[in-house]
């Protein structure tokens, strides 16, 4: 086993741990975002995907932390919202969320927030996409683990 492996193992254990069972009070809906990806395609085409998610905030019960929460459109925000296996997490720029969708759906993390680099080779693949195509979207990223 490599040591970036037994770090990521070791990360999501400690993940699981801290919020697992956890209880958030509903505490508003900061926006809506469609979330573009592509799912069975053959080297980048076909296997297009979009979704619309609910971006929530959530207040953790005994502490005065925040938790951001994308709940998929079509399906009712819980609360209290409990962290528990129907949800699965993602990590970016050292920022940790949680997506609360059908879990046959298996979009990268980066799709949901991204840092500035990531924004601009996002918007690259777009240029290219309409010059050329072809989309590269498919070739990097690190799917959403469950909690």
């Amino acid at each position: 086993m490599f040591y970036s492996e037994l770090t990521l193992r070791s990360a999501e254990s400690a993940i699981s741990a801290a919020f697992r069972g956890k209880k958030g009070q509903f505490e508003r809906t900061v926006s809506t975002k469609k979330i573009n990806w592509k799912q069975g395609s053959f080297l980048g085409f076909g296997g297009d995907r979009s979704q619309t998610y609910k971006e929530v905030l959530y207040k953790i019960e005994g502490n005065d932390a925040f938790i951001t929460v994308f709940i998929q459109d079509d399906w009712k925000v819980p609360d209290p919202l409990t962290l528990d296996s129907n949800l699965q997490y993602g990590l970016n720029n050292g920022d940790i969320f949680f997506v609360l969708h059908d879990k046959e759906q298996k979009p990268y993390q980066h799709r949901f927030k991204m840092t500035t680099l990531q924004s601009i080779a996002y918007y690259g693949n777009e240029v290219l996409k309409l010059i050329k195509g072809y989309d590269a979207s498919w070739i990097a990223g690190d799917y959403l683990h469950n909690l």
